[in-house]
Parts: structure tokens; sequence; C-alpha cells
């Protein structure tokens, strides 16, 4: 209910200053936001994105606006299209390199994957390898049967000393990464990363 109190103020805003893109820019996300509930918005998310890109072409929320939507329909090399253009406008929003790091993936195109995986270890490693991020690539990885690359997840996350919290790795990176490597018939190392986890500091 909030949520549709906030999109019947943001129409009525942006009906009153039809060309304050920063309202525009806030009503086509917050529709793009709302029509994973109900689709409607779908169409409401892609017309304000496309007037902003008509109106401010340089701006590079409506692209990903628009990746996310085809990304919601299913149109994977549509939604790769978009959010490479936005990138080409800012090369350092997280969201995009994400967002492309799943598209690649559910597209099984893996080199590309492994590119944007680096790119926003570079820009962001917090968001990379928090648990809940790292667990939904690695889950990914996994299904695809990309034991491999799942594991230099958490090697990269450990090389890191990443943990979200005062750079201590804790053990839950060792656990997954010894459950990995068993996929892969190692158990050796396996029974090294559960053992590390066993000494891992924590916080």
């Amino acid at each position: 209910r909030l949520l549709m109190l906030a999109m019947d103020n943001l129409k009525d805003t942006a009906k009153s200053a039809p060309n304050n893109i920063q309202v525009r820019l806030t009503y086509s996300e917050l529709a793009r936001i709302t029509s994973e509930i109900n689709p409607f918005y779908i169409k409401i998310a892609e017309e304000e994105s496309l007037f902003i890109i008509k109106s401010s072409p340089m701006r590079y929320q409506p692209y990903f606006t628009l990746g996310k939507l085809r990304f919601m329909q299913n149109k994977n090399k549509e939604g790769i299209e978009f959010f490479k253009r936005a990138l080409e406008i800012n090369p350092r929003f997280v969201g995009t390199h994400w967002n492309l790091i799943l598209a690649y993936i559910y597209e099984n195109d893996f080199d590309r994957a492994k590119e944007e995986i680096s790119a926003l270890e570079k820009i962001n490693t917090g968001y990379l390898y928090n648990e809940k991020n790292i667990l939904i690539l690695s889950h990914l990885l996994v299904k695809n049967k990309k034991y491999t690359m799942a594991i230099d997840l958490f090697l990269g996350a450990i090389r890191n000393n990443y943990s979200g919290k005062d750079e201590v790795t804790t053990p839950f990176y060792h656990t997954e990464l010894g459950k990995l490597y068993l996929l892969e018939g190692k158990n050796d190392l396996a029974k090294q990363a559960f053992d590390t986890a066993k000494t891992a500091k924590t916080q």
C-alpha cells in the first residue's frame, strides 16, 4: 500500500514537472521494482526510461532499468545490451556489473561472467563477497557444474580477507570452499578447508 502511494505521488509530481529528470528517474525505477509484484508497471517503467533516454541520453539509470526489465522478461540478450550501454556511461556502477554477471551465467557465457566478476572485485569487494551474494553466484555456478569457477570465488573472498566485518575471514567461507572441493572430488583440499574453518577467527 505504501509503495502504491509513493507511485501515485511520483506520478503526480512527474506530470506537474515533466522535465524534472530526477523525478522521472525515481518514478521509472520505482515502477520497475513495483512491476515485480504487478506486471502492469512494466510498461510505465519502460516508457519513463525511454523518455529519459530521449531527453537526457547520458544518464546510465534508464539503461540499467531497461536491462532489469528485459532480465525479468527472460530476454537476457537484450538486457545485456542495455547493461553494457549503462556501463559505457558509468563503468563503476556496482548494480550493472552484478546484473551482467547473472545475465552472462544464465546465457552460459562464463568467460564474460569471469570478466565482470573481476571488474566488480576491483570496484566493490564487499558487494561481491558478502555471504548472500557469493552464495547466489556459487549456487548458480554449481547448478551449471562450474565448480572451479565457484571455488575461485571463495578463494577470492579469502584472499581479500573479506567477511563484511573488520576484515576477518569467518568460517563460512572456508566451509563453503570445502563443500565445493568435495564436489570436485578434491578430498584433501576439502579437509584442509574444513580444518581451517574450525580455527578461523571470528568476532
